[in-house]
C-alpha cells in the first residue's frame, strides 16, 4: 500500500531519518521483531543472525530506546549453540521445541482464556486459562510472525517496498505496537524486516536482512521516513 497516512506525528516520529533501524549486510540478518513499551523506554526484541567463520549462528537479541531513533548496541540474550538456535521472538521465552514466532493475546469475549498463534504447519493456535497448560485449536495455512490486533478488517500492505533496495527480496514479519497514548508518538508503530536485493531463496536469509519502521493512524495508511 503507498504512503497515505501522515508523516508528522509526534516528534519522536519527525525525527526519525530513516526506515531502516537496523541494517544488515554480508555477515549479519536482523529479523522477527517485537516490541513493547515500558516506562518511557521501547525495548525491540528480535533475531540477530551472524555468520562466524563460514557459519551460521542465531540469537535472540534486544535493544532499546527512549525516542524510536537512537537505539541501544543489540544485546544477545540466548547461547550460542546451532542445535539451539533461537530466534523469532513474538513473546521472549525458552523452549526446546521448534514451534517458532510466539503471540500471545487475551479472548476479547472471555477474559483469562489466553491465545498463542505460532508457526507450525503454517499458522497454530493454541489456548490456556493459565500459561502454562495449552489446548490445541488449529492451523491454517498462512505465513509466518503473526501479529494479532483487535480493530476492523485489513489489507495487504507493502509499505514501501517498490522503492527499497534492501527490502526488495521480502517484507514480512511485521509487529505492531498501539502507541497512540504516547503523546511523542501519537501512532500505531510497525516494525518488520526485509531483505534483499537478492531473495531468501538467492541466499539472503541469513544475511543482508534488515529491521525498518512504519507508522499509521489506522492501520490501513501507512508512513515512514525518507
Amino acid at each position: 500500500m503507498l504512503m497515505a497516512c501522515s508523516k508528522t506525528g509526534g516528534p519522536f516520529l519527525s525525527a526519525i531519518d530513516s526506515p531502516r533501524l537496523f541494517a544488515g549486510n554480508d555477515t549479519l540478518a536482523f529479523r522477527d521483531p517485537a516490541a513493547i513499551y515500558e516506562n518511557g523506554v521501547f525495548h525491540l526484541y528480535f533475531s540477530l543472525v551472524r555468520i562466524e567463520n563460514d557459519s551460521i549462528f542465531s540469537y535472540v537479541a534486544t535493544s532499546t530506546s527512549v525516542n524510536l531513533k537512537d537505539w541501544t548496541e543489540p544485546r544477545i540474550l540466548t547461547e550460542r549453540d546451532q542445535n539451539l538456535d533461537y530466534s523469532s521472538p513474538g513473546n521472549v521465552i525458552r523452549f526446546g521445541g521448534r514451534m517458532i514466532d510466539p503471540y500471545l493475546i487475551e479472548d476479547k469475549d472471555e477474559p483469562g482464556k489466553w491465545w498463542c498463534f505460532y508457526k507450525q504447519n503454517g499458522v497454530s493456535s493454541s489456548w490456556s486459562h493459565d500459561l502454562v497448560n495449552w489446548t490445541f485449536d488449529k492451523h491454517i495455512q498462512e505465513g509466518e510472525n503473526v501479529c494479532v490486533l483487535r480493530d476492523g478488517d485489513g489489507s495487504l500492505i507493502t509499505l514501501g517496498q517498490s522503492e527499497w533496495e534492501w527490502a526488495a527480496g521480502r517484507l514480512t514479519a511485521g509487529f505492531v505496537l498501539d502507541c497512540r497514548s504516547i503523546p511523542s508518538v501519537g501512532k500505531y508503530i510497525m516494525f518488520f524486516h526485509g531483505s534483499g536485493p537478492l531473495t531468501e531463496t538467492e541466499g539472503y536469509f541469513d544475511k543482508n536482512s534488515s529491521i525498518g519502521i512504519a507508522w499509521s493512524d489506522d492501520l490501513q495508511s501507512w508512513a515512514w521516513p525518507d
